[in-house]
């Protein structure tokens, strides 16, 4: 139960400009279609940057009321339930590793740590999110982690795929 990627959502937004556009295709300029150059104008102003916290950031994972970003070396916890002003409640400490990619299931988050391989971090507490495993042999770089079951499924830049049984998150095995 995971809402996934800056990706997923820029695909939401262009499917819902994509369908606003078919519209006013068939429409016709005659009712702010093709034709107009304003109606493109307009739906551009549809969207609106409402909030912004941090800087270069490779992932976001939304869970209910927050959002669980890489920022730089930490996982950081921000409570959106307020969309417009999202606060900071609670971060790690500093990771071995750059956050690249994250992955949410219940209590835990998945971290993609760059060479720092997979960390598994407890957020039942979401303003004390605590690591509490990792599994960190071999790798190369890890982008990005996805957990089906008990298996987080690793992309090591070199590596290749890499399969970690997370069962006991404290404890990782490949």
């Amino acid at each position: 139960m995971k809402a996934r990627h800056f990706g997923l959502l820029a695909l939401i937004v262009s499917l819902a400009l994509m369908s606003g556009m078919s519209s006013a295709l068939a429409e016709g300029p005659e009712s702010g279609g093709v034709g107009d150059p304003v109606t493109a104008q307009q739906q551009a102003e549809n969207i609106k940057l409402v909030s912004q916290i941090g800087g270069a950031l490779f992932d976001v994972v939304v869970q209910g009321d927050y959002a669980y970003i890489g920022a730089g070396p930490r996982l950081a916890v921000l409570n959106i339930s307020d969309p417009t002003h999202p606060m900071l409640v609670g971060q790690t400490a500093v990771m071995p590793g750059i956050v690249q990619g994250l992955y949410a299931t219940d209590t835990y988050l998945y971290v993609a740590a760059d060479k720092a391989g997979l960390r598994a971090i407890d957020v039942s507490n979401p303003a004390a999110p605590m690591e509490v495993g990792a599994y960190e042999r071999e790798f190369d770089q890890t982008y990005d982690v996805f957990v089906v079951g008990r298996y987080a499924y690793v992309a090591d830049y070199y590596g290749g795929l890499r399969v970690i049984d997370v069962y006991d998150p404290a404890a990782p095995v490949e």
